[in-house]
């Protein structure tokens, strides 16, 4: 059937191009003519032809039944099948031994810190290809834009100017010790202030009427300058340095006592580092 709609369809169109041709010729003979649609729709064969051509099935094409309105109109929706050299029909392709998984599978590019709005963005993305269950034929390129629009927002959206990238922040210049010398070390006193000011950051961002379109007020970027402002700012009254283990079991104990993740290890390494570095050290 669908050959039969192909070879229909062009000898329709190679119709009405003898029909434009021949009222180009009459009009260029300095004859009137009456316009090609009105050639077109006073013409029987043209109308039976495109009659048969609407009456051949579409193969894998799925019609609704029509709504009639009051006015007499109709319409119906339609549901056409993907083209064969769709993405979703690709190979899923070699096996990278290295990464135990498919070669084809993007390369992470956030951590699992952002794993429950991925998994919320994902769910915003289904519900809405598949009218929330309700239609089961969905189409995947618009559950792809779903996410795309739920990890990333609007495309070409007006951006206001709280969700507007902001410019890194310059730390304090560190203040002189007692010596003259700039503050070298990670203290106490640092650590407490830094993961303090970060709870109060986080509990004030939450407090706060989540903005439209966003999962979380605040970022974690803007969480961590607050929190460095508030360690630098304790520094001047450190007294006793505070070496890396020391380091580790001050963060533990803000924690309730337990062993600290890798990642929050890894966090209490990345402070100290910010920290050197803040005073132009390493």
């Amino acid at each position: 059937m669908t050959d039969a709609r192909q070879a229909l369809a062009a000898l329709i169109r190679a119709y009405v191009r003898l029909m434009e041709t021949g009222r180009d010729r009459i009009v260029a003979a300095g004859g009137q003519c009456d316009s090609l649609e009105d050639v077109e729709r006073s013409d029987p064969f043209l109308r039976d032809a495109r009659d048969a051509l609407a009456a051949q099935p579409v193969e894998g094409v799925a019609f609704s039944e029509p709504t009639v309105l009051p006015d007499g109109s109709a319409f119906a929706m339609a549901s056409f099948p993907l083209p064969k050299d769709h993405w979703l029909y690709a190979p899923r392709g070699e096996w990278d031994n290295e990464r135990d998984d498919f070669a084809e599978t993007p390369l992470p590019i956030l951590t699992n810190a952002q794993r429950e709005a991925v998994i919320a963005a994902a769910r915003y993305a289904i519900r809405g290809a598949t009218m929330c269950r309700q239609e089961t034929d969905f189409d995947p390129d618009a559950m792809a834009l779903n996410f795309a629009y739920a990890m990333c927002g609007p495309a070409r959206g007006k951006v206001l100017p709280a969700d507007s990238p902001q410019a890194p922040q310059p730390a304090p210049a560190p203040e002189p010790s007692a010596q003259g010398e700039p503050v070298a070390f990670v203290t106490e006193e640092m650590v407490t202030a830094y993961l303090t000011a970060n709870d109060a950051y986080w509990k004030r961002i939450d407090g706060e009427p989540t903005k439209l379109g966003k999962w979380r007020n605040g970022t974690p970027s803007e969480a961590t300058r607050v929190s460095l402002e508030a360690a630098l700012a304790s520094a001047p009254h450190a007294r006793e340095p505070l070496n890396f283990d020391r380091l580790q079991s001050v963060m533990a104990a803000h924690f309730g006592g337990r062993e600290l993740t890798d990642d929050e290890a890894d966090s209490a390494e990345a402070f100290a580092r910010a920290v050197e570095r803040a005073h132009g050290i390493g």
